[in-house]
């Protein structure tokens, strides 16, 4: 889990790779505050933290923004979670046949799992 810290530190590495323009602060266009907030809904996974920079910075380009503060980092998301498709997951099988998504229903008799039909030879 990653502190905040931390978190500014690996943006800060990820941003120096793509640098066209020298002399900059580490972390521009992000800010400390919009660091914490995105770690914080990272919940300190450096993976899902490159994410969600991604999108905040995505936003900002949108916006033709120069600074990711906070608030663009929330609408960032917000934005997402709106476009983001949603999965409808049912709670029940609609066949009652299978009780649950393990699998298929047990069959209603012993035999019948082994039985084969038989055909002359």
């Amino acid at each position: 889990m990653l502190t905040n810290e931390e978190a500014g530190l690996l943006l800060a590495k990820k941003l120096l790779a793509k640098r066209v323009v020298e002399n900059l602060e580490p972390l521009y266009p992000f800010d400390r505050a919009s660091v914490a907030f995105l770690n914080g809904r990272a919940a300190g996974n450096p993976r899902n933290l490159l994410k969600l920079a991604d999108l905040a910075l995505e936003r900002a380009v949108g916006l033709r923004a120069y600074r990711v503060d906070e608030s663009l980092a929330e609408a960032a998301l917000l934005e997402n979670a709106k476009a983001a498709p949603r999965r409808v997951v049912p709670l029940k099988a609609a066949n009652p046949a299978m009780p649950d998504s393990t699998g298929p229903a047990a069959p209603s008799r012993p035999d019948a799992v082994h039985a084969r039909p038989t055909t002359p030879r």
